[in-house]
């Protein structure tokens, strides 16, 4: 994807007036703060050492295709399928937007859309470019089968996270969301039909989104992912829906995350935060209503 367009912020979508995320990879945001500076130096350190890492890193891994048979052959239980249900959408916008220190960082994307809507969102491909990658504080994997749609406020969620997570030095890497106009993912998942839900790889200790599983110590950093589930709660901590996340130690991080910052009951957590089998080397998160 090699345009760079900017698109209005507003749409009329479903007899609502919603913002839409704009279409850009590139945005200008200022100088490379040293966090920044330091993932693209290791990113072009494993560019030296490897020629092809970021085209190869957007590849999913054999392993990553049997968690997601194994995610697609594991049943839904009753219990989620009650929770999906009771859950209603929040139409309470980011409380990063009434935070001066966000605040700037986030103006370009607009104002964060209404839950809901179609799946007709696609986000941006910053493709091997390592300033853009940086820049956005996300790669996509995986996208041979076009499925990075999402609803306008999943799209834009992302976005926020990834502006805020590059400026820490951390690189997401993002794999499916859903087709366009949402719809089964089928024979892989389960989920992924409305445009709010996505898989993210855990983040390695050179701060970027890779294959790793989580009892790969010598990959996976259990903070630098913390700190990447923190930054997608704290865009839309109204609308969690549910994270499964595998690793223990990181599970109980985000429970009392969600506890200690958010005030939520344990019943509440217990509704968010769970493990899925086909979820040890990556985490889906979804919100309500996208």
């Amino acid at each position: 994807m090699k345009r760079l367009l900017f698109l209005t912020f507003t749409s009329v979508l479903v007899g609502s007036c919603v913002s839409m995320p704009p279409d850009q990879v590139n945005p200008a945001l200022g100088e490379f703060t040293p966090m920044q500076e330091e993932v693209k130096r290791n990113i072009e350190q494993m560019e030296r050492d490897a020629p092809g890492f970021l085209k190869r890193n957007q590849l999913p891994t054999s392993d990553e295709l049997v968690e997601e048979l194994n995610d697609h052959l594991s049943p839904r239980s009753n219990c989620n399928v009650q929770f999906e249900e009771e859950e209603k959408a929040n139409n309470n916008r980011s409380p990063l937007l009434d935070n001066p220190e966000s605040q700037t960082l986030l103006s370009t994307l607009g104002d964060q859309p209404a839950p809901g809507g179609n799946v007709t969102f696609k986000l941006t491909d910053p493709g091997e470019d390592v300033n853009k990658v940086v820049q956005s504080g996300y790669q996509l994997y995986g996208q041979e089968d076009k499925r990075i749609y999402g609803t306008a406020r999943t799209i834009w969620n992302l976005q926020a996270a990834g502006r805020l997570l590059s400026k820490e030095g951390i690189i997401m890497g993002v794999g499916d969301i859903s087709q366009k106009n949402g719809g089964s993912l089928r024979p892989t998942h389960n989920s992924h039909r409305a445009g709010n839900d996505v898989d993210l790889r855990f983040i390695n200790k050179a701060g970027i989104g890779k294959a790793c599983y989580y009892q790969d110590k010598s990959c996976y950093d259990e903070d630098k992912t913390y700190t990447m589930m923190k930054a997608l709660v704290d865009v839309d901590p109204n609308n969690i829906k549910t994270m499964y996340v595998n690793d223990p130690s990181l599970n109980k991080r985000l429970r009392d995350y969600l506890k200690n910052k958010y005030q939520m009951t344990e019943a509440q957590v217990n509704r968010k935060v769970s493990t899925w089998a086909g979820h040890d080397n990556h985490i889906h998160i979804s919100w309500n209503g996208g």
